[in-house]
């Protein structure tokens, strides 16, 4: 009886111990991936990491996605995340290359396709941006978006309203704050423009 009373207090001390030890890797979600990344660095993995870190490190969330995407090349949200940040960058031939990537392989291409368009027109390739903003538009309006619906319709108005295109980019504009997610900021345009 004592010994089996003293094996479970060795039981319930090292347990304590561990859960400790635990505690400090795991204190908060970053830990956590990054634990995980160490352990097993799976494309899914690393890119729940770089989502963690990409507001205080950016470049090191960058690396992550990009080897995300290279261990799984048809990981269209690594392509996506390491797109953005190589646009933010000033890479943006990377951004390119990434952004279309992500457009192949992408659940909803839309997304993708809406940065991939801007930096085309932010480039001078402004009538394939455009081309790229009415696919994305395209792709929403046949229910191929589950979420943040209003963007591709902001992004084109936006792009019209550049190009001089004032009535084409206002009809957008207002389409886009029929839309949740864009309401709101379409109708400050709207607002500006004096529609």
């Amino acid at each position: 009886m004592k010994l089996g009373c003293a094996a479970g207090a060795v039981l319930v001390a090292s347990l304590v111990v561990l859960s400790r030890a635990q505690t400090r890797v795991w204190h908060d979600s970053r830990t956590l991936w990054e634990h995980a990344a160490e352990v097993t660095p799976t494309p899914m993995v690393l890119w729940f990491l770089g989502l963690e870190l990409k507001a205080e490190d950016p470049q090191h969330a960058a690396e992550l996605f990009r080897r995300a995407a290279e261990l799984n090349p048809d990981y269209g949200n690594a392509w996506y995340e390491y797109g953005k940040l190589a646009h933010a960058a000033g890479a943006l031939s990377e951004a390119e290359g990434a952004y279309t990537r992500a457009v192949e392989c992408m659940e909803q291409p839309y997304v993708a396709r809406v940065d991939l368009g801007v930096l085309y027109f932010m480039t001078g390739r402004r009538e394939e941006g455009v081309r790229e903003l009415r696919t994305a538009v395209d792709e929403v309006e046949r229910g191929g978006a589950a979420d943040r619906q209003g963007r591709p319709h902001m992004a084109l108005g936006m792009v019209l309203l550049e190009m001089g295109r004032r009535a084409e980019g206002v009809e957008w504009i207002r389409k886009a704050a029929g839309f949740g997610d864009m309401k709101e900021a379409a109708e400050r345009k709207l607002r500006e423009l004096g529609e």
